[in-house]
């Protein structure tokens, strides 16, 4: 299909690609019009480890801290999180809604983590943020001296244990001691020694453990609170609507062809010159594109005279079509009376607009003679007395016995018998 015949099909059906413009430009404003706006709040912080007040973070640290913020991304959207905020704030969402309307971003080149909330309210976006990073570091708090705790209990019962062998070792000393076993008062005395130096390293480890950072220690550390935003994250009416019209165009446009390329009827007389054992007679152009009176008439008469030639090649099917779009049936109806009456039949074609005449000028006739004289008349000859409505157009043609009558519309046919 070449440019010009494209051209050709989208402008017929332009109307066709103006009505999906504006049906689906008009169905994304309606939809994101009927949305409330939407809010983001976004609240920046990092990991933090507790440290001594005369310490440095070492390498060792950075790189761990480094390595954990992925598992930290994830573990600030967990479920328990999300749940605690939803009972702290007293929102109407669940776990899954809330968990859907956040998102972590992991500054590139930085260890620094930005939770980002979306919400239709600016505020509730800035407090669920600011809340999910509270109520995590008191998890964190809360877990770490669960396991604080749980680990001097555990040294408890290990010194206790110690401290419980050094009283029986000491009193099974003193038995071997009265017995004045010196064998056994050796043993007994590396032993206690031994006991006595698990029960000193077990309170240095209580005392450690009271100060001691878990895997659980590591904090959020704010550098920014999420503040209220009043600017809507949702895209503009305006753009998503322009977009909407341009989407529409381009799929009417393709629909469009792909009508075309898939229709198969003989729609042009490029078309018939392409079908194979179909011979065109003559190409002829409607009347309103004739330059002149005579170049009309040739044209009619060479169509007549081919006509009668291929008449003598024996039964035929005769194919008539326009030569382009738009080319109607009414138009036909016209050219077959002319050809008919250049070959010297009676042809009357009469218009119900007689107020605009313009056919006759075309063949270079007078418009004096009335409709009601040229029936009276039995003369074999042509009287052009039309005007411009193809819709009304009459066109009546004496051949022998019989009378074709075309009346109506674009579509309507009748044939009688005179």
């Amino acid at each position: 299909m070449d440019i010009h015949r494209i051209l050709i099909v989208l402008r017929r059906r332009a109307y066709i690609i103006v009505l999906s413009m504006l049906g689906a430009g008009l169905l994304l404003y309606a939809i994101n019009a009927s949305k409330p706006p939407i809010y983001a709040a976004k609240t920046t912080f990092f990991l933090a480890q507790p440290i001594a007040p005369d310490q440095r973070p070492s390498y060792d640290t950075l790189l761990f801290n480094d390595r954990i913020i992925p598992t930290y991304a994830e573990l600030i959207r967990s479920t328990p999180v999300m749940k605690d905020v939803i009972n702290q704030l007293d929102l109407p969402l669940d776990d899954k809604a809330l968990l859907a309307a956040s998102e972590i971003i992991v500054v590139r080149n930085t260890q620094l983590l930005q939770l980002q909330v979306e919400n239709e309210s600016a505020q509730t976006a800035a407090d669920i943020a600011n809340t999910i990073v509270r109520v995590f570091n008191q998890r964190q708090l809360a877990a770490q001296q669960a396991e604080i705790a749980e680990r001097q209990r555990h040294l408890l019962d290990t010194l206790n244990a110690a401290q419980a062998n050094t009283d029986r070792t000491k009193e099974l000393l003193q038995a071997a001691q009265a017995r004045n076993d010196l064998a056994e008062t050796q043993r007994l005395s590396a032993m206690l020694t031994g006991y006595q130096d698990d029960y000193q390293r077990l309170n240095e480890q209580i005392a450690l453990a009271q100060n001691a950072v878990t895997a659980f220690g590591l904090q959020l550390a704010v550098v920014e609170p999420a503040q209220p935003v009043t600017i809507s994250v949702r895209t503009n009416t305006g753009i998503l609507t322009g977009l909407g019209a341009i989407f529409g165009a381009l799929i009417s446009v393709a629909l469009v062809l792909a009508m075309e390329l898939l229709n198969t009827r003989i729609r042009s007389y490029e078309d018939a010159a392409g079908v194979p054992n179909l011979r065109l007679l003559r190409p002829v152009l409607p009347l309103g594109l004739a330059t002149s009176g005579v170049t009309a008439s040739g044209a009619y008469r060479e169509l007549c005279l081919q006509s009668s030639m291929s008449a003598n090649d024996g039964p035929r099917t005769w194919l008539i079509s326009g030569v382009m779009p738009g080319f109607n049936v009414s138009d036909m109806i016209v050219l077959l009376g002319i050809t008919l009456a250049q070959a010297g039949q009676r042809v009357v074609l009469v218009d119900v607009k007689f107020d605009q005449p313009t056919l006759h000028s075309l063949f270079g006739q007078s418009n004096a003679v009335g409709l009601s004289t040229i029936l009276s008349r039995s003369a074999q000859r042509c009287a052009i007395m039309c005007c411009s409505s193809p819709i009304a157009t009459c066109c009546c043609c004496h051949l022998a016995r019989w009378r074709w009558a075309f009346r109506g519309s674009w579509r309507r046919a009748v044939l009688r018998r005179w």
